[in-house]
C-alpha cells in the first residue's frame, strides 16, 4: 500500500503534517550525509570520513 491509500484508510486524506521528531530526524540524515559527501571530497575514507561526518552532524 502507498501512504496515500494508508491516509484515505485512517479516514484522514489529507497529508500528514511533520511532527518535530520527524524534521529532526531528516536534518540529522541530511548533515550526516552531507559530511559523508564533503569527507569523500575532501579524500578521507573510513573511519575518518565517518567521524568527520558525525562533526559536520553535531555543529548544527
Amino acid at each position: 500500500m502507498t501512504n496515500l491509500e494508508l491516509m484515505h484508510d485512517v479516514g484522514r486524506p489529507e497529508p500528514l503534517v511533520v511532527d518535530c521528531d520527524t524534521r529532526e530526524g531528516i536534518t540529522a540524515r541530511r548533515n550526516v550525509l552531507l559530511g559523508l559527501w564533503s569527507a569523500r571530497r575532501l579524500g578521507l575514507n573510513g573511519a575518518d570520513a565517518e567521524i568527520y561526518s558525525w562533526s559536520v552532524h553535531l555543529a548544527d
